[in-house]
C-alpha cells in the first residue's frame, strides 16, 4: 500500500516549520545583541562591557570613555604648561602616563566594539535573510500539503471506485464479449486478404501511435537526464512528479471511460454481426478469383510495412544514440560515437535495407494500382465495419487485461512513493541550506568587520596597546 502523499507532506511541513522557527529565534537574538541595554552603563567595567552592553551601547561608551580619557590627557598637559615647581612635573607626569596606558587600553576596547557591533549588524542582516528564505519554502510546503491533499484525495476516490459498480466488473465483462457473430459476419463479406491486410493496417496505425508515444517519453528521459546534471535534486523532483501525475491521468482516465468503452465495443460489434448482404455485383466485383494481382498486391504491401516499421524502429535508435553522445559530451561529434556508429550501420545494412528494398520493389505502381481497384468496390459501409471491428476487438483485448488494470494501480503507488521520496528529498536539501546558513551566520559579517578594523589593530598589536593590542574576546 503506497503511502499517504499528504502524511508526508505534512511531515516536511512540520520539519521545515522547526527550521524556520529556530531561524526566527536567531533573528532575535542578534537583534537583541545590537540593541540590548544596560540601564546603567557608567556602572559596568571596562572589561564586562563586551557581556552586559548591547553591541551599539557598547561602542557608545568606549568612545565616550576614550573621549573622556583624551580630555583628561588634555587637562594634563596643560597643566604641564604652566609648572613651575619641578616636584609638580613628576606627578603631572605620572598622571599622563597613566593616561596615556588608559587610552591605549581604550583604543583597543572600542575597537572590540566596533568590531562587535559590525559583526552584530552583519549577523541581523544573515539572519533577516535567512527568515525570509525560510518563509518562502514554508510557503512553498504549505501550498505542497495542500496540493498533495487534492492528489491523495483523487487517488483514493479512483482506487475506491474501481471497486465498485460499474468498474469492478469490467474485466470479466470484456472477456465474456462475443466477438464471434461479427468476426463470422465480417469474413462472410469481406475477401480474406483485404480483411487480414485492413485489421494489420489498423494494428499498424496503433503502432505508429505507440512508437510516436515512446519517443516523447524518450524525449522527456533526455530532457530529465540533462536537467539532472546541473539540478539533480529538482530534476528528481520534477520528474517524479510529471511520473506521478501521468500515472494519476491514466488511471482517472481508464475509470472515466472503460464503462462506456465497452458499451461502445459491444454495440459496435452488434452493428458488424447486423450487416446486410452485399448485391450479386458486388460479391463477383470483390471476389479474389477475379484479382489475383491485387491479392499478390496487398501481400507485397504487408510485407513493405514490416519493413517501414524496422526501418523507423533503426532510426529511432540512431536518434536516441545520438542524444545519449550528446548527452555524455555535447562539444563532440556524435557521428564518431561508438553508439551512434553502431546504429547506423543498423540502419544501413542489409539486415533492414535488403528486406525494404525488395519490397518497394515488389509493391511497384502497377501492384499498387491492382490493390487500390480491388479497395475501391469496397462498399463504404464495410470499410466503416472493419474499422469498428478492429477497435472494438482491442479495446476489448486491453480492458479484459487484469494485469493491464492491476498496473494502472500499481502505478500509481509506485509514483506516489517515489514522488514523496524526491520531494523529502528536496526539502532535506532546503532545510540543511538553511541550517548551515544559520550556522553561519554569526561568522557572515567577521571577516567584513575584521577588515574594517585592520589599520587600528596593526598599529595597536605593534604598540602592544592594551595587553598586545588584543581584545578581552580574543585572550
Amino acid at each position: 500500500m503506497a503511502e499517504n502523499l499528504a502524511d508526508r507532506a505534512r511531515a516536511r511541513l512540520a520539519a521545515l516549520t522547526v527550521r524556520r522557527d529556530a531561524i526566527g529565534d536567531g533573528l532575535a537574538a542578534a537583534r537583541a545583541e545590537v540593541d540590548r541595554r544596560h540601564p546603567d552603563p557608567a556602572s559596568v567595567p571596562p572589561e564586562n562591557w563586551a557581556t552586559e552592553l548591547g553591541a551599539t551601547q557598547h561602542v557608545a561608551i568606549a568612545r565616550a570613555a576614550l573621549a573622556s580619557i583624551r580630555a583628561d590627557q588634555d587637562r594634563i598637559r596643560a597643566a604641564l604648561a604652566e609648572v613651575d615647581n619641578p616636584a609638580d612635573t613628576a606627578t603631572f607626569e605620572a598622571q599622563l602616563r597613566d593616561a596615556l596606558i588608559a587610552d591605549a587600553e581604550l583604543r583597543v576596547r572600542l575597537r572590540e566594539a566596533t568590531e562587535r557591533a559590525g559583526l552584530a549588524n552583519s549577523t541581523v542582516a544573515e539572519w533577516s535573510a535567512l527568515v525570509g528564505r525560510a518563509a518562502t519554502a514554508v510557503g512553498v510546503a504549505e501550498s505542497e500539503v495542500a496540493e498533495a491533499a487534492r492528489r491523495q484525495a483523487d487517488a483514493d476516490a479512483l482506487r475506491t471506485a474501481l471497486g465498485q459498480p460499474p468498474l469492478d466488473t469490467v474485466v470479466g465483462d470484456a472477456a465474456a464479449v462475443d466477438r464471434a457473430a461479427a468476426a463470422d459476419r465480417l469474413a462472410e463479406l469481406l475477401p480474406d486478404e483485404l480483411r487480414d491486410r485492413a485489421l494489420a493496417r489498423a494494428a499498424e496505425a496503433e503502432a505508429v501511435g505507440a512508437a510516436a508515444a515512446d519517443a516523447e517519453a524518450a524525449a522527456d528521459a533526455s530532457r530529465s537526464a540533462l536537467q539532472a546534471t546541473a539540478h539533480p535534486l529538482a530534476a528528481a523532483s520534477d520528474e517524479a512528479e510529471r511520473a506521478f501525475l501521468r500515472a494519476l491521468a491514466d488511471l482517472r482516465r481508464y475509470a472515466a471511460t472503460a464503462s462506456a468503452e465497452l458499451a461502445t465495443a459491444r454495440a459496435a460489434l452488434a452493428g458488424v454481426a447486423a450487416l446486410p448482404d452485399l448485391s450479386t455485383a458486388q460479391q463477383e466485383a470483390l471476389d479474389p478469383a477475379n484479382r489475383t494481382e491485387a491479392v499478390a498486391a496487398a501481400a507485397a504491401e504487408g510485407a513493405l510495412a514490416a519493413a517501414v516499421a524496422a526501418l523507423s524502429a533503426a532510426q529511432r535508435a540512431v536518434d536516441d544514440a545520438t542524444v545519449a553522445a550528446l548527452l555524455a559530451d555535447p562539444d563532440a561529434d556524435p557521428l564518431q560515437d561508438a553508439g551512434v556508429k553502431g546504429a547506423l550501420q543498423t540502419r544501413d545494412g542489409p539486415a533492414i535495407q535488403g528486406p525494404l528494398a525488395t519490397a518497394r520493389e515488389n509493391y511497384d505502381d502497377d501492384a499498387r494500382t491492382a490493390l487500390d481497384e480491388w479497395e475501391v468496390e469496397v462498399p463504404d459501409r464495410l470499410w466503416r465495419a472493419a474499422v469498428a471491428f478492429a477497435a472494438s476487438t482491442s479495446a476489448l483485448d486491453r480492458l479484459a487485461d487484469q494485469a493491464a488494470r492491476d498496473a494502472l494501480v500499481s502505478d500509481l503507488d509506485s509514483t506516489g512513493d517515489a514522488l514523496a521520496n524526491a520531494q523529502d528529498a528536496r526539502a532535506e536539501q532546503v532545510r540543511r541550506d538553511l541550517a548551515v546558513g544559520a550556522a553561519l551566520a554569526p561568522r557572515a559579517g567577521a571577516v567584513a568587520a575584521l577588515r574594517a578594523t585592520q589599520s587600528d589593530r596593526a598599529g595597536q598589536y605593534v604598540r602592544g596597546d592594551g595587553p598586545g593590542g588584543r581584545t578581552t574576546a580574543q585572550l
